[in-house]
């Protein structure tokens, strides 16, 4: 999914954007925005990006930003700039959030969310890389795991115990200090 993504996102940054959509969408694909704006068909989508570039038409710049996939929906940011014939611009950005089957996209849902906000709750964490096993490595591993209560537990009561034995000490020096005054 990954390279058919990266192959959308380039057509679609490039202008392309009815060839994009000829190419990786199924003729049932659902598309929407936070409008309430909705089509149910790719005939129906199609018919509405082909009245959008009468209107608007050229891109007068697309920038990607940036994408990431979670499980079977991707996530792409998007910049665009578009010039009507009037000359006037229209400019917006957008996260377009899409569900895939296979190699084609059968929803679409044109997003105004924080993309960054988007990418640190939903992107994959990179798992660390295995570090290669060595003697005192392998020694380690067999070990048996942590209990990671017991150990914040141990924690916490290692810091009370340093919490107490500092008041104790701030106490001896207090009565220290009054036994000279007196």
């Amino acid at each position: 999914m990954k390279v058919t993504l990266s192959k959308l996102d380039k057509l679609v940054k490039e202008g392309n954007i009815l060839e994009a959509f000829e190419t990786y969408f199924t003729e049932d694909v659902v598309t929407y925005d936070e409008a309430g704006n909705k089509t149910t068909s790719k005939t129906e989508k199609r018919a509405l990006l082909e009245d959008f570039f009468k209107e608007f038409e050229k891109a007068a710049e697309i920038t990607f930003f940036d994408s990431f996939i979670d499980g079977n929906t991707s996530y792409s940011h998007f910049r665009f700039i578009f010039s009507r014939k009037s000359g006037e611009k229209l400019q917006w950005d957008e996260v377009i959030i899409r569900k895939w089957e296979g190699k084609l996209v059968t929803s679409e849902f044109y997003s105004n969310e924080d993309y960054a906000e988007l990418k640190k709750l939903l992107a994959p964490k990179k798992a660390p890389k295995p570090a290669k096993a060595t003697p005192a490595r392998a020694k380690v591993a067999s070990k048996p795991a942590l209990n990671a209560e017991k150990v914040v537990g141990e924690a916490a009561t290692a810091k009370a115990g340093k919490s107490t034995l500092k008041t104790a000490k701030t106490t001896s020096a207090k009565k220290a200090v009054t036994k000279k005054a007196e």
